[in-house]
């Protein structure tokens, strides 16, 4: 039994799972738009989830979790819950960059194989994105944070004939469309899916205290608090 998670976005995304012949059939799963507030709704999704598999917190054997990029915030709780779970129940454990998630579910609905641009709002005037091909949406580059009107030039020819998705397309249409045709625009997915974290995570790895914390989340930029204090000089108010 897998139970995976994404909280990368102002969606949170869950599924649950049972693994049979390397492959995942799903039995429960949800996403829904919670403006961020992960921390609050997050445990209680959770048993929710479970209780629609019809399926016990014990009965879990692996876990897989989306490492972002995305909201800090939201990345460190939801990677802090899954790590709790899988050290209290020695449950095998991976994680699986959320843009590669997007452009996988993207994939697997494509009509063509062409490269696929997963597409995330960074907030501040920013975008995270990532060029992936195939069906198993392999990365064909680093991931990025840049603005969007920056977006073709940073993904070169490969760009060209790309199909973009993701939410930050939709947030940017508007300046996306001067260098892509409307037709590289898509409508969806807008956010990480949790089975295609589960998917992409389908072969893990035994349960091992080193590997478990291990697993970072995958930020792309620095921190606010990084930019503001790039020597690590920051000190806090003694009042």
């Amino acid at each position: 039994m897998i139970l995976a998670l994404d909280s990368s976005t102002s969606w949170l995304s869950l599924a649950v799972g049972v693994v049979e012949h390397g492959r995942v059939r799903w039995l429960a799963n949800r996403t829904r738009r919670d403006g961020g507030k992960h921390t609050v709704a997050l445990p209680a999704d959770i048993e929710e989830i479970l209780f629609d598999a019809r399926i016990s917190p014990g009965q879990l054997t692996s876990c897989a979790v989306g490492l972002g990029p995305g909201s800090f915030t939201g990345l460190r709780v939801g990677l802090a819950t899954i790590k709790g779970m899988a050290y209290g129940r020695q449950l095998k454990t991976a994680g699986v960059s959320s843009l590669r998630a997007l452009a996988f579910e993207a994939l697997s609905h494509a009509s063509a194989v062409t490269p696929c641009v997963a597409v995330l709002d960074a907030r501040h005037g920013e975008i995270y994105a990532g060029i992936f091909n195939g069906p198993a949406a392999e990365p064909a580059g680093a991931e990025l944070c840049v603005k969007p009107a920056a977006l073709a030039e940073a993904l070169g020819d490969a760009g060209g004939k790309a199909q973009l998705v993701g939410e930050g397309v939709q947030v940017y249409r508007d300046v996306l469309r001067h260098d892509f045709d409307e037709a590289q625009l898509a409508e969806g997915p807008l956010s990480p899916d949790a089975r295609a974290v589960g998917d992409l995570c389908v072969s893990l790895p035994p349960f091992s205290i080193e590997g478990l914390f291990a697993l970072e989340p995958h930020y792309v930029r620095p921190s606010e608090a990084e930019i503001k204090f790039p020597e690590g000089n920051f000190r806090p108010r003694s009042d």
